[in-house]
């Protein structure tokens, strides 16, 4: 089995997709991405816009090859949308693209409203390849279970998916020991989890120290049981998830670390982004492109001065990134300086 993780908060995007092989079966999990469209009061950076364009790339090579297709719930960073925002993956990116491969979607009758307008139109797209998922039952190496809930007082509903000894949870967010309680009857060795949205409590902590709690000890399950346990998403969109990840345990990675590529928590980070190279948060603004563009041309030196120093926190990420753009003095953001 190889397990290729494609674009998540520790890849720079929003998002818990992978790619996994098992001999002639190619399964593509969860194909969506977003940036966070607002965050410290910024719009998505260039910079992030062009790491954003790597993953898009990624996940429609691999929507290419893939012999299944899966969709855990039909959220814009889980899913290509009919009315992709700049920054998400849109039918229009992969429609016609494999028309061999089954498409997998959680049932209907567990969608919201919104959801289902969405399950309405992949179903006018890819019309015979979608498949609802069959709950409980092997199809192959294939197996979902669920429904669970997308965390803490959240009314949308996902399902993990399990191939043969690796499980792809979706966005349970620790929160649930029944979800890892059946995680654990299946006996993983590998394990791909959201965790828990740390941001959004961290300014109330004691409010929400019973839920810190609990994913802190379901995560402790899970690495306790298991070879690997791969935790990402929700819970890195601030520097204080990868703290939390560290108190769990040594075979407990992100998704960067179980890649063993740099942290780019580019979501985290964004003020670092607008501090170091100051363009305009107008979202839409003409230039907006050709920025990205320029930005595009700091990747390969960016990414090697990344994998050298390994930054994990914003201030680290903050020194690499002036760094490298020492080094491109004749590119300039000046049309854009706010």
């Amino acid at each position: 089995m190889k397990i290729e993780i494609l674009g998540s908060e520790t890849l720079g995007v929003r998002g818990l997709s992978c790619f996994v092989r098992v001999g002639e079966v190619k399964v593509l999990i969860d194909p969506g991405l977003a940036l966070g469209y607002t965050r410290y009061g910024y719009h998505p950076h260039p910079l992030q816009a062009a790491y954003g364009d790597r993953v898009k790339d990624k996940i429609v090579r691999c929507w290419k090859k893939a012999t299944d297709i899966i969709i855990s719930h039909l959220h814009g960073d889980h899913v290509p949308l009919p009315h992709p925002n700049p920054f998400q993956l849109g039918i229009s990116d992969v429609i016609g693209l494999n028309p061999d491969a089954t498409i997998w979607i959680k049932p209907k009758k567990f969608c919201s409203e919104l959801e289902l307008a969405r399950f309405v139109e992949l179903g006018k797209a890819f019309k015979d390849q979608i498949v609802e998922m069959n709950i409980g039952e092997a199809d192959g190496i294939l197996h979902f279970f669920g429904p669970f809930s997308h965390g803490y007082e959240s009314k949308t509903l996902v399902f993990a998916t399990v191939i043969e000894d690796f499980v792809h949870t979706s966005d349970t967010q620790l929160l649930d020991k029944h979800v890892i309680s059946k995680i654990l009857k299946l006996e993983p060795r590998v394990v791909f989890s959201d965790g828990p949205p740390v941001y959004r409590w961290i300014s109330r902590r004691a409010w929400y120290l019973n839920l810190f709690k609990i994913a802190y000890e379901n995560a402790l399950r899970l690495v306790n049981h298991t070879d690997v346990v791969i935790v990402d998403h929700h819970l890195m969109r601030c520097d204080a998830g990868l703290e939390w990840l560290k108190r769990i345990g040594k075979n407990v990675l992100c998704s960067a670390e179980f890649l063993d590529k740099p942290i780019t928590m580019l979501e985290s980070w964004r003020r670092v982004l607008y501090s170091a190279i100051p363009v305009k948060k107008d979202l839409f603004m003409k230039e907006f492109n050709e920025l990205k563009d320029r930005c595009r041309m700091l990747l390969p030196k960016l990414d090697k001065e990344l994998k050298k120093k390994r930054p994990r926190m914003k201030e680290e990420f903050e020194r690499v990134l002036h760094t490298v753009l020492a080094r491109f003095k004749n590119l300039t953001f000046d049309s854009t300086i706010i």
